[in-house]
């Protein structure tokens, strides 16, 4: 086959072939790939194209998953405090993004702002921000100013709580 998609089309074609024609079992077949991260979407879509059953066994990493990616930042700012890396973390994560409406554009001028100010640690985040120097409007401060209240009112809580937690 030219490509993976055509590979994926001829196995679920072939088994298909094989169980009709051959008085083959679906469960007597095995396809076998070294990459399966590659193949599983393509071989999911051509099976049920086809009505083929079909199990696909394969380990997925756990850390390839973007709700522990959240857990680790959320982690990591209990345990080492509100850091510029350790925020940013934890607000460009998909499920964080989506649940605090955080674009990106919202994350690249609160990232900015927190490179030009140097600003860390949980007292200077429960301050308004008035920093201004050459790069932020008035109208810049302000947006910076409201992701700050947004992180703030919605995930400091839930840092203080597992800080006083006990083990």
């Amino acid at each position: 086959a030219a490509n993976p998609y055509e590979e994926c089309m001829y196995a679920a074609y072939t088994t298909e072939m094989l169980v009709r024609n051959e008085g083959m079992r679906y469960r007597d077949i095995a396809i076998v790939t070294g990459d399966m991260e590659g193949y599983a979407r393509l071989i999911q879509k051509e099976f049920e194209k086809l009505s083929v059953p079909y199990f696909m066994d394969y380990t997925r990493s756990i850390l390839n998953n973007s709700f522990i990616d959240m857990l680790l930042a959320f982690l990591e700012l209990c345990e080492y405090g509100l850091l510029r890396d350790n925020v940013l973390k934890f607000l460009r994560n998909g499920f964080v993004r989506d649940y605090m409406s955080f674009d990106s554009e919202y994350t690249d001028m609160l990232d900015n702002f927190l490179l030009a100010t140097g600003i860390r640690g949980e007292s200077a985040w429960n301050s308004e921000w008035t920093y201004r120097g050459r790069d932020f409007s008035v109208d810049d401060i302000t947006v910076v100013n409201e992701a700050r209240c947004k992180f703030v009112d919605k995930v400091l809580p839930y840092i203080n709580r597992m800080k006083k937690a006990e083990t």
